[in-house]
């Protein structure tokens, strides 16, 4: 993953340096999902049932996605690109006995690859606001983190479990505003989007943790699927051209 990285980064550097057509971007932002992850669903249900005779709290799904996204890409007129490296977490989901606590979490991180087609909405001799679309391709990570412990007891560290992870298509619409400066200009953009999986996540060892005594009973194919997800993403950032 790092070596990808690094090429995918090196490869845009190298690009911007060696043209006098583009301008180099980076920007920082925030992003707010809600997601559908039909395998872990599966498996937090495989929890609660196989528990209905101890728990006195059945676990909650996980639902949402946040977290801070950077980006490094370059514009060519009306058309951008960009890398985005997300670092996303979920909502914490807890269930319990009488006398315990589980609790369980998930992060995603990976990198995606942002096309961007704008066309100018407004404008003036500073500042001008474009409206357009982007498709985005990605490779994520998801890691869950749970942990089981006594409620008179301290809790212990999280137990890190390593997810297969999808590939994901990525579509929805975007707005952005642009404040030139002799040498500089400053952005900020929003984009809501739909992600959607062509590769699903395999959340098997995930399975097997969270229910040691029952995932050898179960499906392997009902631990895979997609993980799907929508939601706000909303940036800051700086382009300086490059000649």
């Amino acid at each position: 993953m790092k070596k990808t990285l690094l090429f995918l980064f090196s490869l845009i550097l190298f690009s911007n340096f060696y043209s006098n057509s583009f301008s180099q971007s980076f920007g920082i932002g925030y992003r707010v999902g809600s997601a559908s992850i039909k395998p872990l669903d599966f498996i937090i249900d495989r929890y609660n049932n196989t528990r209905t005779a101890i728990l006195t709290k059945n676990m909650d799904k996980i639902t949402s996605l946040s977290g801070p996204v950077y980006s490094v890409g370059f514009n060519i007129g009306l058309t951008g690109f960009d890398i985005e490296i997300p670092n996303l977490k979920s909502n914490t989901v807890t269930a319990e006995t009488s006398s315990q606590i589980r609790e369980l979490y998930m992060k995603l991180s990976g990198f995606e690859i942002n096309f961007a087609y704008g066309k100018p909405a407004f404008e003036n001799k500073e500042f001008m606001g474009f409206i357009g679309g982007f498709l985005s391709v990605d490779k994520v990570d998801p890691t869950i983190y749970t942990r089981v412990y006594n409620k008179n007891s301290t809790a212990p560290d999280f137990t890190q479990v390593n997810v297969g992870g999808p590939v994901n298509i990525g579509v929805g619409p975007y707005v952005s505003a642009h404040l030139f400066f002799p040498s500089f200009i400053i952005f900020g953009e929003v984009k809501p989007f739909y992600k959607f999986s062509l590769v699903g996540a395999d959340f098997y060892d995930a399975n097997i943790v969270l229910n040691p005594n029952t995932w050898f009973n179960d499906d392997v194919e009902a631990t895979k699927g997609s993980l799907n997800y929508f939601g706000v993403n909303a940036k800051i950032g700086i382009t300086v051209a490059l000649f």
